[in-house]
């Protein structure tokens, strides 16, 4: 009996310990985002205000949207990347930031990979 009874301890020992993980990685994720849509809602709202501006586009207008899809971009790496830590964590925000402004480009010319 008394293995049984250690068994069943352990077991419930290793069930809460991944329950206990299970919430922390479902708080990383909610937080993430909450992040995420927060940075996407902010875009949207200040890329709006851009676009409403009088034609003709000026080149200041241009560098100015520029500017702030880099922005979201390195809004969303941050977001994407807040937990990691070390060189591993600055290539992962590189990469993702790239990512965002390949797909952002792609989108706005709608446009696709190439190979696709």
């Amino acid at each position: 009996m008394s293995a049984l009874r250690t068994g069943l301890i352990v077991a419930a020992c290793l069930w809460a310990a991944q329950a206990a993980a299970q919430a922390d990685r479902s708080k990383t994720a909610r937080t993430e985002y909450e992040c995420l849509s927060a940075a996407r809602e902010d875009f949207q709202n200040s890329r709006l205000a851009l676009l409403k501006q009088p034609p003709p586009r000026t080149i200041q207008g241009i560098v100015s949207e520029r500017r702030l899809e880099e922005e979201y971009c390195l809004r969303t790496a941050r977001c994407v990347t807040r937990e990691a830590a070390g060189p591993t964590a600055e290539m992962q925000a590189s990469m993702e930031f790239s990512n965002c402004l390949e797909e952002l480009s792609l989108d706005k010319y709608d446009a696709k990979k190439r190979g696709e």
